[in-house]
C-alpha cells in the first residue's frame, strides 16, 4: 500500500508512494513545521528514515525505527497516523486516540487572509521608485511633504521615472530639543546629508558625515523643514540607496551609539580653518599627501612627527576639490536655494574617511574662549557661599602639591594675586601673527593680551580662569581661589581675538598630561587636573586621543560647556568622552540663558550674570578675579561657562589635597553618586531631581566633595538599588490623555523613589513618590494652542536618577501617518524563503490582504515594501513584517482557508552596523524576501 505524503512549499500537491526500493527522503515532510529536518539516519536499516518512521502515514513497512517489521504509530487503529491526525485540519477525526473520520487527504486550493497593522506614525516618502505607488516631488521647500511629529519615515534617493531625485524636504513641527535623525540603510555605497532650515527656508544646522546616522536637532518650538541631501547620489553618481526618517525625540539619547554617530558628524556651521585638514593615515601609509587622494585634492603635508600621535596637518587646493567633488544641477534643483553648495573642506574630508588607508580624517577645528555669551543678554551669577566654600576651607585650602594645567590664552605671570601659585609651563601657540610675542612655541607661557574685546582690550581669559582656581588668598589683597594653595601649570593656546586652533591645543593636552608633544620636554609629573574653558563646534579624533591619554596619565580633564544656548554634545570637548563638562548657573541657581545644555553636562558651577545686579552691591552680577589690563594687573567681572569651569577644577584640587590618590575614575563616580566606597553626593540637585539636561548631576558643593573625597579611601561597599525606566520616552496622541511608565530595580536592595518632577505645568503624575512600580502621567490641554509640546521628568531615588521626556500634541495634525504605500504580502517556503503567492495592498484598502488559490502546504507569511523597486521587500529602510512577528515567525499547515492573519508592520532600522550590501532585515532567516513581477510601466526596473 503506498504512503500519504505532503511536501511542503512545491505549490502543488503530490501523491507519492514510497517502496522499499525508493528512499524515503526524497518524499517525506521535512519536518520544518515541529522545529526537526530529516536527516537521513535509519537505525534499522530498512530503507526507511527514522524521521519518516515516526511520522508517516501507515504503511507497508515499519514505524519503528528500532524494530523490523511493525506498523506506523497509529494509536487508535483509524489508519491514520497520530502525526497525521495532530497536524492536517479535517484528517480522520484529528484524534490519535479515537477512531473514525475522514481519512482522505485535503484536497483543492486555499484562500489567506488578514490585515497588516501600520503604525500611524509611520509615513512613505512621496518619490519613490515603486511604480505602484503615487508619486509627488519633494525636492524642495515649496514642494516639501508634511509629516506629523513623532514620525518614522522610509525614503528613497536615486534614479525613479521622474529623473533623478537627490532631495526629499519634509515640513514638521517640532519642539526645542526634538531631533531629525537620518539613518542609512547602506552608508557603505550611500552618503546622504541632513539639514534643517526655519519655516523661511533658511538653512539653520547640518549633519554631512560619511557613516550610518546624521542628527540635526531643533534649537526651539516650531516649523520647521528637514532635508535629506544625497551627497552621493549628487557628486558621485551612485544610483539609489534607502534610509529611514525619525522626527521626534533624539532616538539615541545618551547611549554609546550616540557618541559613535557625533563621531562621524560633520557641520558647515562647525568653525574650522578652511582648506586644512587633521588627518591619520594608517600605519602602512608614509603620507596621504602622497596618494592617489593627495593628487585629487591637491593635498600638501604641513605637520606631522612623533608630537602629532601619527596624525598629519594637511592644506588643500580649493580649485582641485571644487573640480574632483561636481555639483549636480538637475532640472528640479536649478537656481533651488535648498540645493546645498558643497563645502571643499568638508567634501575633501567625506572623501578621505571613505578611503581604506585612512584611520580619521576631520577638518581642523578653531576653539575659543568660552568666556563672553554671543548675546548681550545672556546672564549668570557667581558666589563662593553657594557652591560651600567657607565650609570647605575649614577642612582645606589646598594643597601646592596639586597642580592645576589652564589650558587657555596664558596668564599675566606678574599678577600680584598669582605670585607663589605659578609653575613652569609652556606657550603652544605656533601661529606667530595669533602669538603677539613675536615668535612661535616657546617657554613662555606670558599672556601679552589677544585683543578679543571689540577689537581694542585683551580678555586676559587664561588669567581670569587662573586667579579663580588658585588665586592667593587671605592674603589682604585682591581676591580669592577656590584652592588657595594649589599650583596653576599656565599652558598658552589661544591667542589673537581668544581663538587657537585644535591642532596647537592638542599640544598643550600632550605637555599637561606628560605625553610627547611638540615643545620637547616633559614636565616633571603629569598635571593632576586640567581646566579648558574654551572649546568650538565639530567633533574631533585628534583631541579625544589626546585627552584619553590625559586620563590614562592621571588628569581629571574639566571642560566648559559652552555659551551657545545649544546642545553641549555638538560641541569639543564639552561632548568628548572622560570629560568633565560644567554647565553655568546664576544668582538664583537657574541654569544661565547662555549656558549649553544636553547629555553631555555633568555638573554645574556659577557663571555670573553681568546685566543684573541680583545681589543688590551696585556691581554686575560675575565672577570677580584677576585679570591684566594691557600692561597692568587688576580685578574685573566676567560671565560664562569659562568661569563656571574654574570653580569646579578648583573643587577637584581641593579633593586632591584630601584624597591624593583620587582618579579621574573616582570623580566620575563621585559626581554619578555610584561611588562603592562612600554614599555621600558631591553636589546639590538644583533641578529635576537627579542627573539632568541644565545641571548635570546638580551644583557642585565643595564641603561634600572634600568630605566624599576623604571618605573614599577604605569604606566598604554597600547594596545599592539602581532605578530602570520603561519606556524612555513618552508619546502622547492628540486624542490621548494619559501614560504610564514602568519603575524597576536593576540593582540590589530597596529601591525608594523619592520625588518625581516635570518641567512643565501641563504634565502631571500619581503618585508623585513610592517604590518600584507603575506610576501614571496626565496631560491637560486646556489653554494650549495647536502644536507640539515637549516636557522634561526627573525622577529622585535612592538607586540614582531616573530621566525621561514626554512629548504631547494639541490638535489633529494636517499631516497623518499610517500609510508607507503599497505592502506586498507574500506567502513562502519556510526553508528558502521563495514566494508561491502574493498579494499587493495600500493604505486606501485599509491594508487588509488575500492571497487566493494557494496549494495546500506548510508555509511562512511576510510582508514588505519595495521602494527601491529591486524586486525585494526586505531592505532595511523598508516597511516589513512577518507573522505573528518578524523575528520570531511561525510555520503554518495551511489545509484550509485561514483569515484574521493579522501582523504588523515597521521600518527595518540597524542602529549598530550597516546591512552588508544592503542586505534585508530577514536575512536572518538563511534567504532574501523577493516579491513576485508588477507592472515596470512607471517605474525603473
Amino acid at each position: 500500500m503506498g504512503s500519504k505524503l505532503w511536501r511542503v512549499g512545491l505549490g502543488v500537491l503530490i501523491l507519492p508512494t514510497c517502496g522499499l526500493l525508493l528512499s524515503p527522503i526524497g518524499c517525506v515532510p521535512d519536518g520544518s513545521g515541529l522545529g526537526l529536518v530529516d536527516d537521513g539516519t535509519d537505525t534499522d536499516g530498512d530503507g526507511f528514515t527514522d524521521f519518516f518512521e515516526r511520522n508517516s502515514t501507515p504503511g507497508s513497512d515499519p514505524a519503528n525505527p528500532n524494530d523490523t517489521p511493525n506498523n506506523p504509530i497509529d494509536t487508535d487503529g483509524d489508519g491514520c497516523s497520530d502525526f497525521d491526525e495532530r497536524t492536517f485540519d479535517n484528517f480522520c477525526d484529528n484524534d490519535p486516540n479515537t477512531g473514525g473520520g475522514n481519512n482522505n487527504p485535503p484536497t483543492g486550493n486555499i484562500n489567506i487572509s488578514g490585515t497588516l497593522s501600520v503604525g500611524p506614525t509611520l509615513i512613505a516618502d512621496a518619490d519613490t521608485n515603486d511604480p505602484t505607488n503615487a508619486f509627488a516631488d519633494n525636492d524642495n521647500a515649496g514642494q516639501a511633504q508634511d509629516i506629523p511629529n513623532p514620525s518614522t519615515v522610509g525614503g528613497y534617493l536615486g534614479n525613479t521615472a521622474a529623473g533623478l531625485d537627490v532631495s526629499d524636504v519634509y515640513r514638521v513641527q517640532l519642539a526645542a530639543g526634538q531631533a531629525a535623525t537620518l539613518l542609512l540603510a547602506n552608508p557603505d555605497a550611500n552618503d546622504f546629508d541632513l539639514f534643517l532650515f526655519n519655516a523661511r527656508a533658511e538653512m539653520i544646522a547640518s549633519s554631512e558625515g560619511v557613516g550610518k546616522a546624521e542628527i540635526v536637532e531643533a534649537p526651539e518650538p516650531g516649523t520647521y523643514l528637514v532635508q535629506v541631501f544625497g551627497f552621493s547620489t549628487a557628486n558621485s553618481g551612485d544610483t539609489a540607496g534607502l534610509y529611514t526618517l525619525q522626527v521626534g525625540n533624539n532616538v539615541f539619547g545618551a547611549s554609546a551609539a550616540t557618541a559613535n554617530f557625533r563621531k562621524d558628524r560633520l557641520s558647515r556651521f562647525d568653525e574650522f580653518v578652511e582648506g586644512e585638514l587633521i588627518v591619520k593615515p594608517n600605519p602602512n601609509v608614509t603620507s596621504l599627501a602622497q596618494t592617489t587622494a593627495g593628487a585629487q585634492f591637491g593635498m600638501t603635508c604641513v605637520k606631522t612627527g612623533p608630537t602629532m600621535m601619527g596624525y598629519e596637518l594637511l592644506t588643500i587646493d580649493m580649485g582641485k576639490t571644487r573640480v574632483a567633488m561636481r555639483q549636480a544641477t538637475g532640472p528640479a534643483f536649478k537656481g533651488d536655494p535648498m540645493l546645498p553648495e558643497t563645502d571643499e573642506t568638508l567634501a575633501a574630508t567625506k572623501a578621505l574617511r571613505g578611503r581604506a588607508d585612512v584611520s580619521y580624517a576631520g577638518p581642523h577645528h578653531i576653539r575659543r574662549t568660552m568666556a563672553t555669551p554671543n548675546d548681550q543678554l545672556y546672564s549668570l551669577q557667581w558666589h563662593y557661599p553657594q557652591i560651600g566654600l567657607p565650609d570647605a576651607w575649614d577642612v582645606t585650602t589646598g594643597s601646592s602639591d596639586v597642580i592645576v594645567a589652564v589650558i587657555d590664552t596664558g596668564i599675566v605671570l606678574n599678577h600680584p594675586d598669582l605670585q607663589g601659585q605659578l609653575i613652569n609651563g609652556f606657550d603652544f601657540i605656533s601661529d606667530p601673527n595669533s602669538a603677539r610675542d613675536g615668535d612661535g612655541i616657546d617657554n613662555n607661557p606670558d599672556d601679552p593680551g589677544d585683543l578679543a574685546i571689540q577689537g581694542t582690550r585683551s580678555s586676559f581669559h587664561g588669567t581670569h580662569v587662573g586667579g579663580t582656581i588658585a588665586a592667593r588668598t587671605n592674603n589682604g589683597t585682591g581676591v580669592a581661589g577656590v584652592s588657595w594653595e594649589a599650583s596653576l601649570m599656565p599652558i598658552r593656546v589661544l591667542g589673537l581675538g581668544g581663538s587657537g586652533s585644535e591642532l596647537d591645543i592638542v599640544q598643550g593636552i600632550l605637555y599637561a598630561s606628560r605625553q610627547t608633544n611638540d615643545s620637547g620636554t616633559l614636565p616633571a609629573r603629569a598635571a593632576d587636573i586640567i581646566n579648558m574653558s574654551l572649546g568650538g563646534s565639530g567633533f574631533s579624533q585628534f583631541e579625544q586621543d589626546a585627552i584619553n591619554g590625559a586620563r590614562a596619565n592621571g588628569s581629571i580633564v574639566i571642560v566648559a560647556a559652552g555659551n551657545e544656548q545649544s546642545n553641549a554634545g555638538n560641541f569639543t570637548p564639552a561632548g568628548l568622552d572622560g570629560v568633565v563638562t560644567v554647565s553655568a548657573t546664576d544668582f538664583g541657581n537657574n541654569r544661565s540663558s547662555y549656558s549649553n545644555f544636553g547629555n553631555a553636562v555633568d555638573v554645574a558651577a556659577p557663571g555670573g550674570e553681568m546685566v543684573r545686579d541680583d545681589t543688590g552691591d551696585g556691581n554686575p552680577d560675575g565672577v570677580l578675579s584677576a585679570i591684566g589690563n594691557d600692561g597692568g594687573g587688576f580685578y574685573e567681572f566676567s560671565e560664562g561657562t569659562s568661569m563656571a569651569c574654574p570653580h569646579v577644577a578648583g573643587v577637584a584640587a581641593l579633593m586632591k589635597a584630601v584624597n591624593p590618590d583620587l582618579t579621574p575614575m573616582d570623580f566620575d563616580l563621585l559626581l554619578e553618586g555610584n561611588h562603592p566606597n562612600t554614599s555621600m553626593n558631591i553636589t546639590d540637585d538644583i533641578g529635576a531631581p537627579g542627573k539632568d539636561s541644565s545641571f548635570g548631576y546638580g551644583l557642585i558643593n565643595a564641603l561634600k566633595a572634600v568630605q566624599a573625597a576623604a571618605e573614599v579611601a577604605g569604606r566598604s561597599a554597600v547594596d545599592s538599588p539602581i532605578i530602570r525606566l520603561s519606556p524612555r520616552t513618552l508619546t502622547i496622541p492628540f486624542n490621548e490623555s494619559l501614560a504610564d511608565v514602568e519603575i524597576t530595580n536593576g540593582g540590589v536592595g530597596t529601591l525608594e523613589v523619592t520625588s518625581i518632577a516635570t518641567n512643565e505645568t501641563w504634565l502631571t503624575v500619581s503618585p508623585t513618590s513610592g517604590g518600584a512600580g507603575r506610576y501614571q502621567f496626565r496631560v491637560n490641554r486646556d489653554g494650549l494652542a495647536d502644536g507640539v509640546y515637549r516636557a522634561d521628568i526627573t525622577i529622585a531615588s535612592n538607586g540614582g536618577q531616573g530621566r525621561l521626556s514626554a512629548v504631547m500634541n494639541v490638535g489633529e495634525q494636517a499631516a497623518s501617518g499610517g500609510d508607507v504605500g503599497t505592502i506586498y504580502v507574500l506567502v513562502v517556503d519556510p526553508i528558502d524563503l521563495a514566494s508561491f503567492g502574493q498579494a499587493d495592498t495600500s493604505a486606501a484598502e485599509g491594508y487588509a490582504f488575500t492571497l487566493s488559490d494557494i496549494a495546500p502546504g506548510e508555509y511562512s507569511l511576510f510582508a514588505g515594501t519595495d521602494m527601491d523597486n529591486d524586486s525585494f521587500i526586505d531592505n532595511e529602510g523598508e516597511a516589513v513584517g512577518g507573522y505573528p512577528t518578524l523575528f520570531d515567525p511561525v510555520i503554518i499547515d495551511f489545509t484550509d482557508d485561514r483569515n484574521s492573519l493579522n501582523f504588523s508592520m515597521s521600518y527595518g532600522s540597524n542602529l549598530q552596523v550597516p546591512s552588508a550590501a544592503s542586505a534585508g532585515s530577514a536575512g536572518s532567516f538563511g534567504g532574501r524576501l523577493q516579491r513576485l513581477e508588477i507592472s515596470a510601466a512607471n517605474g525603473v526596473e
